[in-house]
This record gives C-alpha cells, structure tokens and sequence, in this order.
C-alpha cells in the first residue's frame, strides 16, 4: 500500500518579496514522514524543508532581487509516509505522490 496523496490546503504567506529569503507555512494532509519540496518560478533561486509533520511544512524560499513579479509553483511529495522504527518485510517502503500550490513572488 502507497502513501496517501498529499493535499495542500494553504501556503502562508503566500506573497513572497524579491530579494530576500522568506519562511512560509505549508498546511494540508499526507505530507508523510519526510516530504520534499520544489519550489518553481520566476526569480526562484532555492527552497529548503525546515520542518515537518504530516500535516503542515516549515520551509524557506529564496527569490532573486531582480525577479519580475509572478506565480511560484509548490509541489510537495510525500515520501516515507510508513515511519520509521518498523521494518518491511516487502514492498519498497513509502511510495511517493505529489501536490502543487502557488504563491506570488513579488
């Protein structure tokens, strides 16, 4: 049995200023136990998971100072979704499905 499909129900905040790094909230459902994240648009030049539980994302986003105002794609997958602390006895561990959101970087 796979991980179930990630849902993002809000990104706070979710306009993003040009030329800094800004920490936003990703909420939702079936982040699993280990998600990734992408973060795709104009001016994006890095993101990274700060924290997570299966219900809501801590991350940063780094937009450029010369980046011209747009929408921001968020996928999040969900990956390990089966915990730790267990072993399999088949199967390859947590599957992986993702979500996508979007914010404005302004």
């Amino acid at each position: 049995m796979g991980d179930p499909t990630p849902v993002i129900t809000q990104v706070n905040p979710n306009n993003w200023p040009a030329g800094a790094q800004t920490s936003f909230t990703i909420s939702g459902s079936g982040f699993g136990t280990a998600p990734t994240l992408s973060v795709t648009g104009n001016g994006v030049t890095g993101s990274a998971v700060t924290s997570s539980t299966d219900t809501q994302i801590n991350a940063t986003v780094n937009i450029a100072a010369n980046a011209l105002s747009g929408i921001a794609t968020i996928t999040v997958t969900s990956t390990d979704y089966l915990g730790s602390g267990f072993i399999s006895t088949g199967g390859s561990g947590g599957s992986t499905n993702s979500a996508t959101a979007n914010a404005t970087a302004a």
